[in-house]
């Protein structure tokens, strides 16, 4: 619903027909990328899903484990207090940490900016925007892409990209190093520091574009499938265009282990 420069979205959770899939006993949207592929669905909506699946809720904290926040690095971004003045993640950090997750979530998708580009000092052509960890995201009212004004589906496409930026900008440094070694190349237009943030979120884009509700694992026969399909299907190349050309085949099978341990 639109008012007053504003895209007012309540996405409820629907029941995950493919949660905690097993390798012995895969949903189709797995074994056959095809048949699932181009997504017509709410992409927002199905990324809600997504990060509402248990599985995947774990797989976001593990890796903060793995790679936790140092010292010198903020982490009220997660939820936990202003400074870490420990290397690691005791129990107590976890727990409340988790307990914030849901509620970041509510707080992303209660709603959408829907302005003018000039509004948030961007030009049309970006698209959207997002303020930082937590933030709804805004769609660009005049947002256009190579001239052309973005239609609906892109618009939904870009909210979901916006929407992953509020979720996946929390990143530690060790886990944006880890990121990066999916890619052979950095995407031109972006900072260093925002490389891994905004590789992550056109990650979402690629599950977002299989359909995937849950922890559905991406393989290499989903990324084949996206190379050749994926702009043509959506009609939308934000930037996706260098983000393929970032995996070559050597990396392949690098990206995949990447994608399935970070997308969300």
């Amino acid at each position: 619903m639109y008012k007053n420069g504003l895209i007012i979205e309540i996405v409820m959770s629907i029941k995950n027909p493919f949660q905690n899939p097993s390798l012995e006993n895969k949903p189709e949207v797995e074994a056959w990328p095809e048949k699932a592929a181009n997504f017509q669905g709410n992409w927002a909506e199905v990324l809600r899903e997504r990060l509402s699946d248990p599985e995947i809720k774990k797989k976001f904290f593990a890796t903060k484990q793995e790679h936790p926040t140092s010292s010198e690095e903020k982490t009220d971004a997660v939820g936990i207090g202003p400074k870490l003045k420990k290397k690691v993640l005791d129990q107590e950090d976890v727990e409340a940490t988790m307990a914030n997750y849901e509620a970041i979530i509510d707080k992303v998708f209660i709603s959408t900016d829907y302005d003018d580009a000039a509004t948030f000092g961007h030009l049309p052509s970006a698209l959207g925007a997002n303020r930082g960890y937590g933030d709804t995201g805004a769609v660009f009212r005049d947002a256009a892409k190579d001239g052309k004004t973005l239609s609906d589906r892109g618009k939904s496409i870009i909210e979901a990209h916006e929407k992953a930026h509020g979720i996946l900008m929390n990143l530690t440094e060790g886990e944006k190093e880890e990121i990066r070694t999916g890619f052979q190349f950095r995407l031109e237009k972006y900072k260093d520091k925002a490389q891994a943030d905004e590789l992550l979120a056109r990650m979402s884009q690629l599950k977002n574009y299989f359909g995937f509700k849950g922890n559905e694992q991406f393989t290499k026969e989903h990324l084949a499938y996206a190379r050749e399909h994926y702009i043509q299907d959506t009609g939308l190349d934000n930037d996706m265009t260098s983000f393929f050309e970032a995996v070559p085949n050597e990396k392949e099978d690098e990206f995949v282990h990447i994608m399935n341990k970070y997308a969300f």
